[in-house]
């Protein structure tokens, strides 16, 4: 597990631009075609969750579909900061991506396709993802009021691996926070302690459990009054799955 998981350094890849001119030959300009492509898919999705007081500057930064759909929730979340300093665009932004990403995961189930994401710069390749849908086993959720010190929230999840081997993941949230929203958080895997430090991290990489992609979450309301504690398994909500496995 990654201490150093959180703030990343965001780089957004940027279309090239080719120069229109006029061809006597009436050769095909396959890279203004590809990008017209992709201006018309951003611009349904600009359409769709009316996000037109972003469209500017996404079009300009040449994000793309495909883009948004690769990152993960906390990438989305620092993307929509140097979009907008308006938190309900932030918000409207980060809502718009989360359902792209549902549409993106049912239509390939629909096609029985193999899924691909890219997450934190490494590929996650997931073959056949209605058979990932007997992956969890459960989830629950305690908060704790010790005799001493501070209540906290326990979150355990079990799931199976490849190899139907179960594992068992446990996040420890102290829920009295500083200004900075810092306080203890604790993470064991298999009965195994991975990270255990007071800080402000939300995001955290599971490494060693086969080839799954497996990441804790930790995110708040627009307000900070609730928490809402999850993992992702090849940055499929865990919820998500088990919602899928008893449908």
């Amino acid at each position: 597990l990654d201490d150093d998981e959180g703030g990343h350094i965001l780089t957004v890849p940027t279309k090239a631009i080719s120069t229109k001119h006029t061809n006597t030959n009436h050769d095909f300009d396959y890279k203004n075609d590809e990008n017209s492509v992709d201006d018309q898919k951003l611009n349904e999705f600009i359409d769709k969750y009316k996000l037109n007081k972003l469209s500017k500057i996404l079009l300009n930064e040449g994000i793309t579909i495909e883009f948004l759909i690769s990152q993960t929730d906390q990438q989305i979340d620092e993307i929509s900061k140097e979009l907008s300093s308006k938190l309900v665009q932030q918000n409207k932004f980060k809502y718009a991506v989360k359902e792209l990403k549902k549409e993106h995961i049912n239509d390939n189930q629909d096609d029985n396709d193999d899924l691909k994401l890219n997450v934190d710069s490494d590929t996650i390749y997931m073959y056949h993802i209605h058979e990932r849908q007997k992956i969890p086993i459960s989830k629950k959720s305690e908060t704790v009021k010790p005799k001493f010190g501070h209540s906290k929230t326990v979150t355990t999840w079990y799931f199976n691996d490849n190899d139907n081997i179960k594992h068992e993941i446990i996040l420890k949230h102290t829920l009295k926070m500083d200004k900075h929203f810092k306080s203890k958080r604790v993470i064991i895997v298999d009965g195994q302690q991975r990270y255990s430090k007071k800080s402000a991290d939300t995001s955290f990489i599971v490494n060693d459990i086969g080839p799954d992609h497996v990441r804790v979450s930790i995110t708040f309301n627009d307000d900070k009054s609730e928490i809402f504690y999850d993992l992702f398994i090849n940055e499929i909500s865990f919820d998500d799955l088990l919602h899928q496995k008893s449908a």
